[in-house]
């Protein structure tokens, strides 16, 4: 006897973030989950491909026209739908983030959806979706498949887009140097210390001559050694011993040690101050515990000092414009500078000071945007090697776009216009005091 081939249904779901939020509606009179949020969603119809259905429930549903192009599959989940009457069907849920689109953002259908808003990422409402809260998380730790609602036991799998990514920016309870035991070579080309941020730094820690320092996270020791040349009495701890190695290299006579920032290794009330620079995009999940553990190792009234790159500051990157992936990397990786300063003040930090950092065409420190207003050198391949986001393999294609359109845009001069349209008083980095309240 033939069986019946066996037929699954197909949910498309739109993913729309706008800085450090997220776009939800709240399901009204549908007979199936009403009062819930959810993401704009529809199901795939007869005849049409999975992109032509999102394309057409955005137009439906939020009143926006896609384009295919713009689409990327962000996350993939095999659900077991549970109904109001203890029913169930498995389903396939298909979750795309557009790079862009046009049209504004309109509740277009009432009758099915009584509020339409973008929420915080970190503060959703407690009515949303178990299934959405997962599929949010997951696509900000890089994770592209997921499974739930099968067993209530049972923990959901998980796939990253690449080992490469993993070791890059691990979302789990370990930090890894993985990325510098490969770039650490070339890693001085780019990463000199760059004086002005030198100076923020010194004038955050209030330094004394007497003091004691602690470069954290110190990687090839360019700024330990440019603050030892100041004056101050400091050392540094890495996770990478290439990188270590190529500090010792430079400056044996600076103390160079082995560890992991969220496990010091010093005792408690060593230091007279902290500081840390771009390291805290490897500890977003742990940032209360890491700071704590910072907090543990300076006296007391010691200072951190610190200079990351905030959430809000990545999403105005111009380069999100050439390299769209950028933005959806630092929603996965970044901190906002308000969940900065939460954790550091739930970790006990006082005397919290924030100060915006901005590039110039002199940035001697060429991070992430530090070629802001010399757009060219993100064309040159041993720049980018030193660029984190710029060297992630399972982007090469959009990076090879990207260039392309950037080199183009250079030539013509249309470059001088996109980098206008972008100017923030947000400022390029966020430099942080905080005292130990202890």
């Amino acid at each position: 006897m033939l069986q019946e081939r066996f037929k699954l249904k197909i949910g498309v779901f739109l993913v729309i973030f706008k800085e450090n939020t997220v776009l939800l509606s709240r399901r009204y009179n549908t007979g199936i989950g009403d009062g819930c949020h959810v993401l704009p969603m529809g199901g795939l119809e007869e005849g049409e491909t999975v992109t032509e259905a999102i394309v057409r429930e955005a137009f439906e549903e939020v009143n926006i026209i896609l384009q295919p192009s713009a689409l990327r599959i962000a996350h993939v989940m095999h659900r077991l739908h549970l109904l109001p009457d203890g029913t169930s069907f498995p389903q396939i849920d298909i979750f795309f983030i557009p790079s862009s689109y046009s049209g504004v953002i309109t509740n277009n259908e009432p009758h099915k959806c009584d509020e339409l808003k973008f929420y915080l990422l970190d503060n959703l409402p407690p009515s949303t979706e178990p299934f959405i809260k997962q599929a949010l998380q997951c696509i900000q730790n890089g994770q592209v498949y997921s499974e739930i609602g099968w067993s209530q036991n049972a923990t959901h799998t998980s796939m990253h887009l690449c080992d490469t990514h993993k070791s890059l920016y691990p979302h789990s309870q370990d930090a890894s140097p993985a990325i510098y035991e490969v770039s650490g070579a070339s890693y001085d080309y780019t990463r000199n210390a760059d004086p002005t941020l030198v100076t923020t730094l010194m004038h955050l820690l209030e330094w004394k001559d007497t003091g004691r320092y602690l470069d954290i996270g110190c990687g090839s020791g360019n700024y330990t050694i440019a603050l030892s040349n100041k004056g101050l009495m400091v050392e540094g701890i890495d996770l990478s011993t290439t990188m270590l190695q190529k500090a010792h290299n430079k400056a044996n006579h600076i103390r160079w040690s082995q560890g992991d920032m969220r496990a010091l290794g010093f005792e408690s009330c060593s230091f007279d101050g902290a500081i840390t620079i771009n390291t805290l995009h490897y500890v977003r999940k742990t940032l209360v515990a890491t700071f704590s553990e910072m907090r543990r190792i300076l006296k007391p009234g010691g200072k951190l000092v610190i200079f990351a790159i905030g959430l809000e500051q990545c999403l105005q990157f111009w380069l999100g414009y050439y390299f769209p992936f950028f933005r959806d990397l630092g929603r996965q990786i970044l901190a906002s500078r308000d969940t900065l300063i939460d954790a550091l003040t739930e970790a006990q930090f006082v005397d919290i000071q924030v100060e915006p950092f901005f590039v110039t065409e002199h940035t001697s420190d060429l991070f992430s945007y530090a070629c802001k207003y010399r757009p060219h050198l993100f064309l040159d391949p041993n720049i980018r090697a030193n660029m984190t986001p710029l060297q992630l393999p399972e982007y090469a294609e959009e990076i090879r776009i990207g260039c392309e359109k950037l080199q183009k845009d250079i030539v013509s001069g249309a470059i001088y216009r996109v980098i206008g349209q972008h100017e923030s008083q947000l400022g390029e980095g966020l430099c942080i005091a905080a005292k130990n309240s202890v």
